[in-house]
């Protein structure tokens, strides 16, 4: 079994996330193929113990094509979670929902993840870029990222954030080559987001792992649990 990726300390405490939510007899990964060919999905059937494991993904890398080791144990389907007419073909419920660097992407935020959410029971783990509390001026606020290539996609842009270059702000996200960087979310935004949806936040850390020193920006590792 060969990955192409560097095993660095955000890979640990990725599965340190899932390992939290253990044990769960079922897993769905949404986007899990970008950059390390489903290696979570994997490492939950393989290592964790996790007997049914489902993989959405709009693409297929490369290594995953070529090593059919890779792929064994993993009910892989070629899709878009933010899509409401191919999350209907998924029937299955599962314990645990995986969403590792990809509500930054969704243009519409909520709706895709309500989309994820429903087909979750149980757990649900988020690891993602965010901007600290500190650095924004109110709690539970989001930044639409000025200056990024798919922020056209967007149709609203508000007056006094153009005034103020609010956006410009935090644009140093996209000097690491992520121009498809749309939102920068903060921790208090994502829990009260998730609360409203009817999920409490029972863990959360934080970490530089691989982005630049300078950057205002930090790694955010959240887990949730439905509420009964």
């Amino acid at each position: 079994m060969s990955y192409s990726f560097k095993f660095d300390s955000t890979v640990r405490r990725k599965l340190g996330l899932i390992e939290r939510c253990l044990p769960v007899g079922s897993a769905i990964d949404y986007g899990g193929m970008w950059e390390v060919d489903g290696y979570y999905s994997k490492q939950c059937h393989d290592r964790l113990g996790v007997k049914r494991v489902t993989m959405i993904d709009r693409e297929e890398s490369e290594n995953w094509k070529r090593n059919p080791s890779l792929r064994e144990g993993v009910d892989f389907r070629k899709g878009d979670f933010a899509n409401p007419k191919f999350m209907k073909s998924i029937s299955d419920r599962y314990d645990l929902g995986i969403a590792f660097d990809v509500l930054l992407h969704q243009i519409n935020l909520r709706q895709t993840l309500s989309l994820m959410l429903s087909k979750v029971r149980r757990f649900f783990v988020v690891a993602n870029p965010m901007i600290p509390d500190g650095r924004m001026s109110y709690r539970n606020s989001l930044v639409l990222l000025s200056g990024v290539g798919d922020n056209r996609l967007i149709p609203f842009r508000e007056k006094w954030a153009e005034e103020t270059d609010y956006w410009s702000n935090f644009r140093d996200a996209t000097n690491v080559g992520w121009n498809h960087w749309l939102w920068g979310l903060s921790p208090s935004f994502l829990q009260a987001l998730m609360a409203g949806l009817g999920w409490n936040m029972v863990h959360r850390e934080f970490w530089r792992g691989w982005l630049p020193k300078e950057t205002r920006w930090i790694l955010g590792g959240f887990v949730f649990k439905r509420r009964v």
